[in-house]
């Protein structure tokens, strides 16, 4: 099974089905099922956003059921998959995304847009050392939270 490493907060709206539309400045044809893996790292401008999205659009309607504080986002492992099934370097209609999705991703000109569908957030981490850009899993490691 495939995967790809994310930092917070952009792993958790992916799994949680609010960030639609993966954003990379290279393309990938390996379409199917898609491990979703948060990193360790923590940054400043993904504490920034995950609150101000929460602010701005409200949790009663913006948060699933126990959203958790930003220190409490799962990181370093498996977080749930996601079905990817499109890549293009077309420009997306932004107000299509609506304000949302234009705010989780970089849509500028020569980027990639990958189209994720059918998230599953697992309902606890599954602990594993993350790599860079599209990476192997033995579906073995994921089995009971990925079927």
């Amino acid at each position: 099974m495939k995967a790809i490493s994310l930092h917070q907060p952009w792993a958790w709206f992916v799994v949680h089905g609010f960030k639609t539309w993966e954003t990379r400045s290279w393309s990938c044809d390996c379409f199917g099922p898609l491990l979703i893996h948060a990193s360790q790292k923590f940054s400043k401008e993904g504490k920034e956003l995950y609150y101000h999205l929460r602010a701005t659009f409200g949790d009663k309607h913006f948060c699933p059921p126990g959203c958790p504080p930003w220190l409490e986002l799962p990181r370093g492992g498996f977080v749930g998959k996601v079905e990817y099934n499109c890549c293009t370097n077309w420009p997306l209609d932004m107000k299509k995304l609506g304000e949302v999705g234009a705010l989780l991703g970089d849509f500028s000109d020569g980027r990639w847009f990958w189209k994720l569908n059918n998230p599953v957030a697992f309902p606890t981490l599954i602990p594993a050392r993350g790599f860079q850009r599209i990476w192997n899993v033995d579906e073995s490691i994921v089995a009971k939270e990925a079927a």
